[in-house]
């Protein structure tokens, strides 16, 4: 269960310190700096030779800042669009919602070992199942919403206003993270076939039916589940109340931003706020906020929030749902491949972090800060053109991702297209929706070990890519006119295997390439980028080494309880496993080199005792 006080304990505090706040503002007066922040002006100067279309940029830049994407005014969200009427958010809420998804987590995790896995000693990745079930649930109930006339709010409001939006609606909201009463139901099938599947092969046996000893567990956990939804449900809310109502008593006080600083010898970028933080790559931290300022000189927000706030919020979402396996890219050269070919140039799923151009589209409402259009699954048009389409390895986005493309190719009288990517998972009733498509032109498999992904959460990594342990699929989805206008021909698949199965070695994590090169040149564009963004204009604070001596003194106390390195690292490993990213060999090395350590400490610990021993007798 997750202690009220513990979960705010970290907002209070920052709260509580003068450090930081403004003197307050006398509201019949305009200041020349609030004039600024409501006036958006760009942080980050404009690339030169911008927009140049035929730029291509290679695997070792994150993305391609010279393309100008499928133009805003031809795509829209629809009008029914339920990411319209998500109830919006800000740092302080953000905190609240994580510390309560983490405990939901880990309490998901603990009912399915104590009821199902110790017990009847079957071996499957739980969190493998969680992220699984957690994406389609939210997919589903996502659906609902459609077609209902409800309130739109803004992306971003204060923490009083969201917690009065949140009780007026609280039974029926769409939550962007935390599931709602019903999610319990989609549980029990995955769940199922996960258990079904390791009783199998622990028994040596091909069976269809789950025994019934174990079935009454299953019911037991689905009813377990549900009780934990609900209250976490109620946790939040509760939470939220609580600080609200202290948001309230420091309304007087400017809000304190989430802070940036930069790291280990200048090589990652650090944004805290209220005892959370995370970790991203300068050259990331660079994209997100031209991506920002481009979206702001485009459609400027009336709301008082900073990007500081927006990068905070934005990267405490996608670090709950993790990415390690279900979020793998394809590497740049494959959509510098799709440019020039096919002239691709957005992406049906994507994320702030690892969009390849600055329009896409992606899961989260707050997302369209950083130029996404809002989920792929909820826009109402597209304009002629080539789409690609990597969506998340989950059967539920899968199957609705083939019923949207038929939706789209049957009602466009222009050329349409759709470039998708999927692992060859012959057992997957979405994957075999995907091959018996009406509008399938072609297919083209990639063998495992030949081609390769890009690492769902490489903004915060060191490595980049991995080897796929799967197959692979490429699906091509025409209409009629796109097959006269852009037929899909040998020396496309040839381009795209031969872009897929080249190594892309190790990215060089590059913000955007010096400049651009023309389409008729080799993709191997130059890799050195000069780093001429000031520091201290993009609100950097350099961190300092300390001179203190001595021990370093830790504050137990803030420690997060479910943010262990090694207990996430090993949640990783299993969702990778069991998604094929990687291979059991890996694993075993893991293990090795745990019980290696295991082993030189072991040894040290009694070379400590036997000199302790000989000095005492000394």
């Amino acid at each position: 269960m997750l202690r009220q006080d513990d979960a705010i304990a970290s907002l209070m505090q920052d709260w509580n310190q003068q450090q930081g706040f403004q003197a307050p503002m006398d509201k019949t007066k305009t200041t020349e700096k609030t004039r600024d922040r409501g006036a958006r002006k760009r942080k980050l100067p404009e690339l030169t030779d911008y927009p140049n279309n035929s730029y291509l940029a290679g695997s070792h830049s994150i993305w391609n800042p010279y393309v100008q994407a499928v133009p805003f005014d031809d795509v829209e969200p629809s009008v029914d669009d339920v990411t319209s009427s998500v109830i919006p958010t800000n740092p302080q809420v953000e905190v609240v919602r994580r510390r309560a998804y983490e405990a939901f987590k880990k309490e998901c995790l603990e009912v399915i070992q104590r009821i199902i896995q110790q017990p009847f000693k079957v071996k499957f990745s739980i969190p493998s199942v969680l992220e699984k079930w957690h994406m389609d649930a939210k997919h589903k109930e996502r659906g609902k919403y459609e077609g209902i006339n409800r309130q739109r709010y803004p992306l971003m409001a204060t923490t009083a206003k969201i917690n009065a939006w949140t009780r007026q609606d609280f039974e029926h909201y769409f939550d962007p993270i935390l599931l709602s009463n019903q999610s319990s139901d989609l549980l029990g099938p995955l769940l199922r076939e996960e258990v079904l599947r390791a009783w199998n092969q622990r028994q040596g046996s091909t069976t269809d039916d789950v025994p019934p000893k174990l079935q009454k567990k299953l019911n037991q956990v689905h009813r377990a589940i549900h009780k934990i939804i609900m209250h976490t449900r109620e946790i939040y809310a509760k939470q939220l109340q609580q600080v609200a109502n202290q948001a309230m008593l420091q309304a007087a006080k400017s809000r304190k931003q989430p802070r940036i600083t930069r790291v280990e010898e200048n090589t990652l970028i650090q944004i805290t706020h209220a005892g959370n933080s995370f970790r991203i790559h300068p050259s990331y931290h660079e994209k997100l906020q031209r991506l920002y300022d481009r979206q702001q000189q485009r459609k400027p927000t009336s709301d008082d929030f900073t990007f500081e706030e927006a990068l905070f919020c934005m990267l405490c979402r996608y670090d709950m749902l993790q990415g390690a396996g279900l979020q793998a890219g394809v590497p740049g050269s494959i959509m510098d491949t799709l440019l020039n070919k096919l002239d691709c140039r957005m992406e049906c799923f994507a994320s702030p972090l690892n969009c390849r151009y600055e329009t896409f589209a992606s899961a989260f409402d707050l997302d369209a800060l950083f130029g996404s259009l809002s989920s792929f699954f909820h826009l109402s048009n597209l304009p002629s053109g080539c789409y690609q389409a990597n969506p998340p390895f989950c059967d539920g986005v899968i199957g609705a991702l083939s019923r949207k493309m038929e939706l789209f190719l049957r009602d466009a009288t222009d050329p349409l297209m759709f470039v998708v990517f999927v692992p060859a998972w012959k057992e997957s009733k979405s994957y075999q929706q995907l091959l018996d498509h009406k509008y399938l032109s072609k297919h083209l498999l990639l063998d495992q070990g030949k081609h390769w992904y890009a690492e769902g959460t490489q903004h915060r990594r060191q490595d980049s890519f991995r080897v796929a342990s799967f197959d692979t699929s490429v699906l091509f989805y025409q209409n009629d006119a796109a097959k006269e206008s852009e037929p899909v021909d040998e020396s496309v698949l040839e381009a795209i295997t031969e872009a897929f199965c080249q190594d892309p070695g190790k990215m060089d994590k590059q913000s955007s390439p010096a400049t651009p090169k023309s389409k008729t040149t080799k993709s191997t564009v130059q890799t050195k980028v000069t780093d001429d963004v000031d520091s201290s204009q993009m609100g950097i604070v350099e961190k300092k080494p300390s001179t203190r001596k001595g021990p370093k003194k830790t504050n137990r106390g803030k420690k997060r309880a479910f943010a262990g390195g090694e207990e996430e690292n090993a949640a990783h490993l299993d969702v990778l496993k069991s998604l094929g990213l990687m291979s059991n060999e890996d694993g075993n090395d893991e293990e090795k080199v745990n019980e290696t350590q295991k082993v030189v400490d072991f040894e040290s610990n009694k070379k400590r005792k036997k000199k302790k021993k000989k000095k005492s007798k000394a």
